[in-house]
């Protein structure tokens, strides 16, 4: 149990996305996530929080996404898939009023592992998807990510 707890890395990503499907009103975003990773059997397992932020010309107008996630990696590869889904909940704000609910997201992508002794820095580049069953969205963007091996 100690050496589960000891054998993790922790991580930082920050960047920029923008819409790619639906939502045409909506300027570009940052979104920023904080993670736990693990490795398991021939993947990297990663547990993580994340927000995104998007507003558009209109500064009544915001949207938010707060997200859980399971994601899927490589960190020994130095091109290596990424995968991440989960549950998603989504906030609007216009003026006076509020909008919220649940959605389901997925995001799928690549990342440059770089390493340099327990630290990891890479950019990752990525599709977003969100639906809640009926609507669909998806965003592109690209992160940077910073992760530290215990």
């Amino acid at each position: 149990m100690l050496y589960f707890l000891i054998a993790l890395s922790v991580g930082v990503e920050g960047g920029y996305s923008m819409p790619a499907v639906g939502f045409k009103d909506l300027n570009s975003g940052i979104t920023f996530s904080l993670y736990v990773n693990r490795h398991f059997q021939v993947v990297d397992l990663s547990l993580g929080a994340g927000m995104s932020y998007y507003t558009v010309e209109n500064s009544a107008y915001t949207l938010y996404f707060y997200d859980l996630d399971i994601g899927l990696t490589k960190k020994n590869w130095l091109f290596s898939p990424a995968i991440e889904f989960g549950p998603e909940y989504t906030q609007r704000k216009h003026s006076h009023s509020d909008e919220s609910g649940m959605a389901f997201y997925y995001s799928f992508g690549f990342l440059v592992n770089i390493y340099s002794d327990n630290l990891r820095f890479y950019p990752k580049f990525y599709y977003k998807g969100t639906t809640d069953g009926q609507t669909h969205a998806g965003f592109i963007g690209a992160k940077l990510g910073v992760g530290y091996d215990f």
